[in-house]
């Protein structure tokens, strides 16, 4: 099932089941489109990431 969402909804919902300790496996491609879109939109912005090995 396909359904639009705003990146805020997406980000919530992502959040949250990362959160309750939840798969996101369901979400695999949506986060690699989020990613894309950070790259384009938001590419000078900085995080800090704690890699894990």
């Amino acid at each position: 099932m396909q359904k639009e969402l705003l990146i805020s909804e997406f980000t919530d919902e992502l959040i949250s089941r990362i959160d309750t300790h939840k798969t996101i496996d369901c979400c695999v491609d949506e986060i690699k489109k989020l990613a894309l879109l950070a790259k384009k939109k938001i590419p000078t912005e900085k995080i800090i990431v704690n890699w894990k090995k």
